[in-house]
Order: structure tokens, then C-alpha cells, then sequence
């Protein structure tokens, strides 16, 4: 009885440890490990074009972060940590473009951006990379 307990224990603990892995094939531009931090990989900034006619640009800030700015407001910044995705890499804050909720999941050169314009109006467009 005992080692079927432990067994089962054991089973429950990988499957708890799978789930804070990122998936096969999964991208991680920078990662936290205990207290230090590591560096962010190298990586250019990435411009997409996106449907509803706007450019976006995509900057990878370190651990695991990115900082998706568009043509429309030279001004505004969302900063983003990296979330669990079953594919790709997403991206999401609750204040991001213009203090709203934003999200970026990004796979194979497209991306679905989701965030809410100045006025509140919740936007959804698909962007490509250039």
C-alpha cells in the first residue's frame, strides 16, 4: 500500500514539474534561475505588419520578456512576460498598450495581437513578420 502511495506521489510530482517546463520546441529568450538572472539572448528587434494596416515592433528585453510598440503611438510600450502556450510563444499583461489588457502569441513568422485602442475598443489583428 505504501509504495503504491509513493508511487503515485512521484507521478503527481513530475506532472507537476512538466507543467513549469516549456514544451518541446518551445523558445525562451531569457530565463530566472534561483537569484541570479540570466541575460537575454541577443536577438534583433522584430517588425510585423499587421492587417488592420499597423506596424508593430518586437523587442526582446530579457527574462523573458518582450516590448511590442506600434506605429500608431511612437509613444506607447507594452512590456510583456512570457505565459504558458500550447504553441508558440504568447505573451500577456493586464497593463499593457494604453494601461489595457494585451496579448501577443507569436508562431512561424505570425502573430495574433490582441489589446485595447486609446479609446477602449478591444482590437484583435494578425500580424506577419517582415
Amino acid at each position: 500500500m505504501k509504495i503504491q502511495l509513493i508511487a503515485a506521489s512521484a507521478a503527481a510530482v513530475c506532472a507537476l514539474a512538466a507543467c513549469q517546463s516549456p514544451a518541446p520546441g518551445h523558445t525562451v529568450h531569457g530565463t530566472q534561475t534561483g537569484n541570479h538572472q540570466a541575460q537575454a539572448v541577443n536577438m534583433p528587434d522584430e517588425q510585423f505588419v499587421c492587417r488592420n494596416g499597423m506596424t508593430a515592433t518586437v523587442k526582446y528585453v530579457g527574462n523573458s520578456r518582450i516590448a511590442v510598440s506600434i506605429d500608431t503611438d511612437n509613444r506607447t510600450v507594452a512590456v510583456m512576460p512570457q505565459v504558458r502556450a500550447a504553441s508558440g510563444e504568447m505573451y500577456a499583461a493586464n497593463n499593457g498598450l494604453y494601461g489595457k489588457p494585451t496579448q501577443w502569441h507569436q508562431k512561424d513568422g505570425e502573430a495574433a495581437f490582441l489589446f485595447h485602442d486609446p479609446h477602449g475598443n478591444k482590437t484583435e489583428t494578425v500580424c506577419r513578420r517582415k
